[in-house]
C-alpha cells in the first residue's frame, strides 16, 4: 500500500506542476484538464488512506472519457 501512496503522492507533484505551466502558457483547456485529474489523483488517494468512500464519489462527479483514471494519463509537460 505504501508503494501505491508514493506513487500517487508523486503524481499529484507532477499534476500541480503541469498545471502551473498550462496556467503560465495560458492554456485554459489543458489547465482544467489536468485539474480534473488531479481532483481524481487526490479522490485516489484518499480512499487508499481510508478516508473517502469511492462509492460516494462515483454519484457524486460524472466520470470523463477524455482522461483516464489511472496513474498514467496526458503528458504532463516537463
Amino acid at each position: 500500500m505504501h508503494e501505491h501512496l508514493v506513487a500517487l503522492e508523486e503524481r499529484m507533484q507532477r499534476l500541480r506542476h503541469a498545471i502551473r505551466q498550462a496556467i503560465a502558457q495560458r492554456e485554459t483547456t489543458r489547465t482544467g484538464t489536468l485539474h480534473a485529474e488531479l481532483r481524481r489523483t487526490q479522490q485516489a488517494w484518499e480512499v487508499l488512506c481510508g478516508l473517502n468512500d469511492p462509492l460516494s464519489d462515483l454519484q457524486s462527479e460524472p466520470a470523463s472519457s477524455t482522461v483516464p483514471h489511472g496513474s498514467s494519463g496526458p503528458p504532463l509537460g516537463d
